[in-house]
């Protein structure tokens, strides 16, 4: 009885650990994407900033 319970416990632990890892992995994926985004965006406009003659 015990041991079921302790399997209970480790199994509801670690489907928790599994579901903040995914969310932190799917976070983190999320804040690169964002990241990348801006550094392109501000990269292209830096680009464009040095194409045009300086006032």
């Amino acid at each position: 009885m015990e041991s079921a319970l302790v399997y209970t416990l480790f199994a509801i632990l670690f489907r928790l650990i599994f579901l903040a890892l995914k969310l932190v992995v799917s976070l983190v994926k999320g804040i690169l994407k964002a990241v990348w985004f801006i550094l392109k965006h501000l990269g292209m406009g830096l680009s464009h900033l040095g194409t045009k003659p300086a006032l």
